[in-house]
Order: C-alpha cells, then sequence, then structure tokens
C-alpha cells in the first residue's frame, strides 16, 4: 500500500495536456489532407482536393474535356463558336453574331 501512494502521485502529477496534431502542412488542429495523388490539399495549403486529376482520373494524366464537356472526346469548336457545328457561316450565323454585336 505504501508503494501505491507515491505511485498514484507520479500519475497524477504528469502533464495531461492533449497532444496537439498537426495537418500535412505541418498546421497544428489544421484542416489539410492528403488528396488521392499523393498532395497535401485544402487547409492552409491553397490547393484543391486532386487538382492534378485528370477528367479520365489519372492523377498527372492529360486527358481534357472537348466542348461538349466529354473527355477526350473530339468535339471542336466551328469558325463560329459552336461546339460540334459544321463549320459553314450562314445567314443565320451572321444574324446571331451581329445580335450579338448590336446587344440584341
Amino acid at each position: 500500500m505504501k508503494l501505491l501512494y507515491p505511485l498514484i502521485i507520479l500519475l497524477l502529477s504528469c502533464s495531461t495536456e492533449p497532444e496537439t496534431i498537426k495537418d500535412c502542412a505541418g498546421i497544428e488542429n489544421g484542416t489539410a489532407t492528403v488528396d488521392d495523388c499523393g498532395l497535401c490539399t485544402g487547409g492552409t495549403t491553397d490547393n484543391v482536393a486532386n487538382y492534378l486529376k485528370d477528367c479520365a482520373g489519372e492523377c498527372g494524366g492529360d486527358a481534357i474535356e472537348d466542348c461538349a464537356g466529354e473527355c477526350e472526346g473530339d468535339a471542336i469548336l466551328d469558325f463560329c463558336d459552336v461546339c460540334n457545328g459544321d463549320g459553314d457561316v450562314n445567314i443565320l450565323d451572321i444574324v446571331a453574331l451581329v445580335s450579338i454585336i448590336l446587344g440584341n
């Protein structure tokens, strides 16, 4: 019993302050996390999670969306800035362009 009292006093005298937790950016109690590409993002990093993923979901990939929003699609803007348009300039294109220019 005599040995128990010093042990209790020793345990009670130890610091019970909570351990600070740092995020991946080294900020105490920060909110940055490691994303799917293994990069520290969010929090104070100014990086959006998975910012290096392409439209196919590959980290560091080079797949891009076409003008129709299809990943690795082949739709392109024609001369009149119409996605997958016929590329021909006709009277309706001219009327639409004039209307845009005049703000009507």
